[in-house]
């Protein structure tokens, strides 16, 4: 869970990782490409490539994350 204004700063992926938004907004970057995040979205990063989610909105960003 990311709390208003918290953030996975922005890093190096070292083996497959699925990020799924439960509930909340935020705000992604891929491989240096920012994109909205929001509920129902599933986000699969691969190894090799940099990513981080910052939380965006008044609520918090809940998340699951699977490697």
């Amino acid at each position: 869970m990311l709390h208003p204004g918290s953030a996975i700063g922005y890093h190096l992926q070292m083996e497959d990782e699925v990020y799924y938004i439960i509930s909340g907004t935020g705000e992604m970057e891929m491989n240096g490409k920012m994109f909205p995040v929001k509920a129902g979205d599933a986000i699969l990063t691969r190894p090799g490539s940099s990513h981080g989610l910052k939380q965006t909105g008044k609520n918090d960003l809940v998340i699951i994350i699977t490697y």
